[in-house]
């Protein structure tokens, strides 16, 4: 009788010790999604608006912009010069600001399938350098 009491006891205070175990709440998890928006190059032209530029439009609206790469959507086209060459900015940005966003022009990157990524002309320029011309000589 004595060792069911001690083990009852015991047992007794195993849960008043878990019950009094405190757990402080954790900084809550992001979540975070791509997005897209082509940059308005067109063929044998080029142009458009700049990768760094769309960035910076988006903060400028209130969108973490947490990375920005160029790519292309990936989709089929006939080779006409003044036609849409397919350059897109894809960023990735809290799943919070997804629908400012979208209001903003830019659509989810999932729509784009066949689509690639790839760093930017000045992001490479900015980790590689750029050539010295002087060196081609």
């Amino acid at each position: 009788m004595k060792s069911i009491l001690q083990c009852f006891c015991l047992s007794s205070a195993v849960l008043l010790l878990a019950a009094c175990e405190t757990t402080k709440p954790g900084p809550a998890q992001l979540t975070y999604t791509q997005v897209y928006a082509n940059t308005g190059a067109v063929q044998c032209e080029g142009g458009g608006a700049s990768v760094p530029d769309m960035a910076q439009q988006m903060r400028d609206e209130g969108i973490a912009v947490e990375m920005a790469s160029c790519g292309d959507d990936g989709l089929a086209r006939t080779a006409v010069c003044g036609a849409p060459d397919g350059s897109i900015g894809v960023f990735v940005i809290p799943q919070a600001d997804y629908q400012e966003a979208l209001q903003l022009g830019y659509e989810s990157f999932e729509r784009l399938p066949d689509a690639s990524v790839h760093p930017c002309k000045e992001q490479l320029e900015r980790e590689v350098g750029r050539p010295d011309p002087a060196a081609q000589n």
